[in-house]
């Protein structure tokens, strides 16, 4: 081998790699270390693309800003009171289209609120706490009932209470506080707060229909003059019995005063006097309180009570089977314009009762008058045909179980005190006489009002005026008005009168619709 082919070859120098652009494609070496463009043109379309991605993403990034950016908000708009746009606005129109302002209008004005409790109306006792009270008028009752579902709804649906939900509680206070001004109703407030305190400090205990025990044992209801304090009950109707019951003793008060006007000074003698009547559910309520309340009497027969102290009439609704045949709600009536003869006399009077001054027979007698009562075309007529015709019909006409006229004109409750005392047998026989002074006492005042066509009605009035005004006892005031020829005379008439009367009442379709009157009244007034 020849000393040329000995020597190594010749290597090419070592160089560093070119580093590779951004646009690069991975081009060889030679490419890169080659100063000219090449003749593809791959330079040109490297910009062409970054270019086209700038815009592509530009445009994507102002589409999102214009639909999804925020507005920046008007700082004197109230986001409370902010109303949604309902559509595009246009060139000259204002910020609300009519869609828009139309809903504006009809929306709730009140605004709900969240993440705190809404202000509602407080201290709301001080408009419930009224409610049942006799002050308060149905209608006044009524604004209070609809103020309270209103707060209830402010509330419920979290609104805040506004000026004129707040005006409306002030309006409603100043208009309980002139109720409670006037004087007859805070007065028969009072006298109903009274009765149910008494009826829970006594355990008179009365319940409900479910025996379960009254937290407010009677609901009171006003009718100047007449003040109602009836039993409540879980079906209620309180105020619709109170109404029926009212309009027949303002019936009752009206022929009273038709009555003895002319005669008696008829005007009240307390301005500030309540005709009050409590009606108890049942007749072992009504037993029960007259038990506690009057525990010296005998309550045993007593169908009703009048409480001259109290001014108050007291009567159960339902007689328990007292009143086992006829009209019942006839008999109630009677018993009710019985206990109210005596209570308007007392109203008009200021005489609790005649028989205070010895005249039982006049007292007992004029209240069991204006018991008979008849019903004609709507209206109560006064002084028929009372149910004491059959206590008097069951005497015999030998006068065997009749009281004198003596008797009848001398009885009052001090005899009848007097006897009990005395034993069993007096006791007996004074209650007879007691019992037949109230059917005698009422067939005396019918015999005056209707005898002959009430040929002795003047001197009947003249009897209770004396009665009344002066204080005189009933026979005293009988002998100042009758000789003794007269007085015997009267007696045998009265007699005869009774005897007709039994036979009247002994025969069928005689008396209708409780009136009665005497065939042969014309012969004898000749």
């Amino acid at each position: 081998m020849s000393e040329e082919n000995d020597k190594p070859a010749r290597r090419a120098p070592v160089r560093a790699p070119a580093k590779r652009s951004s646009g690069s494609s991975g081009k060889s070496r030679s490419r890169s270390r080659s100063s000219k463009p090449s003749s593809g043109g791959g330079p040109n379309k490297a910009v062409l693309a970054v270019v086209l991605t700038v815009v592509v993403i530009g445009g994507a990034a102002f589409g999102l800003g214009v639909f999804d950016s925020p507005k920046k908000e008007d700082p004197k708009v109230d986001k409370k009171t902010k109303v949604a746009d309902a559509g595009p606005k246009k060139k000259g129109s204002s910020v609300f289209d009519a869609g828009a302002v139309s809903n504006q209008e009809t929306a709730p004005k009140h605004v709900r609120v969240t993440g705190r409790a809404p202000k509602t109306i407080k201290k709301m006792k001080d408009i419930t706490k009224h409610l049942g009270h006799l002050y308060i008028s149905k209608e006044l009752e009524e604004e209070i009932h609809a103020f309270v579902k209103d707060v209830e709804t402010y509330k419920r649906e979290r609104w805040d209470a506004d000026k004129k939900l707040r005006a409306r509680k002030k309006r409603l206070i100043a208009k309980i506080s002139s109720a409670k001004a006037d004087r007859f109703l805070s007065g028969a407030d009072a006298d109903l707060k009274s009765f149910n305190d008494f009826t829970r400090r006594r355990e008179v205990h009365l319940r409900g229909a479910d025996d379960s025990l009254l937290p407010e044992p009677f609901i009171g209801i006003a009718h100047e003059p007449y003040v109602f304090m009836v039993q409540a009950h879980k079906d209620g109707g309180e105020k619709e019995i109170a109404a029926e019951v009212y309009d027949w003793m303002v019936q009752l008060k009206a022929e009273f005063q038709r009555y003895f006007d002319g005669t008696l000074k008829l005007e009240p003698k307390d301005k500030d006097s309540r005709i009050k009547i409590v009606l108890f559910r049942k007749y072992k309520d009504y037993a029960n309180y007259n038990r506690i309340k009057n525990p010296e009497r005998d309550i045993s027969f007593a169908l009703a009570h009048y409480e001259p102290d109290k001014r108050r009439l007291c009567v159960p609704l339902d007689f328990g089977g007292r009143i086992s045949k006829g009209d019942k709600k006839h008999a109630f009536r009677e018993v009710m314009f019985h206990e109210g003869t005596h209570q308007v006399m007392h109203y008009f009077t200021n005489k609790s009762h005649l028989s205070a001054y010895g005249a039982m027979w006049s007292d007992e007698g004029v209240a069991e008058y204006f018991a008979g009562h008849a019903i004609e075309d709507g209206k109560i007529k006064f002084g028929r045909i009372n149910n004491r015709i059959e206590s008097v019909a069951r005497d015999d006409k030998d006068n065997k179980n009749r009281i004198t006229m003596i008797e009848l004109l001398t009885w009052s409750r001090a005899k009848m005190e007097r006897a009990r005392e005395k034993g069993k047998a007096k006791e007996y026989i004074a209650q007879r006489i007691h019992s037949h002074v109230y059917s005698q006492g009422w067939a005396m005042v019918y015999f005056f009002n209707n005898f002959m066509g009430g040929i002795y009605k003047d001197k009947f009035l003249e009897i209770m005026k004396l009665q009344i005004e002066d204080g005189d006892v009933g026979l005293t005031v009988w002998r100042r008005l009758f000789s003794d020829a007269e007085f015997d005379k009267i007696e045998v008439q009265y007699f005869d009168y009774l005897d007709k009367m039994t036979d009247a009442y002994r025969t069928p379709g005689v008396i209708k619709n409780h009136t009665w009157i005497e065939k042969d009244e014309k012969k004898e007034s000749n």
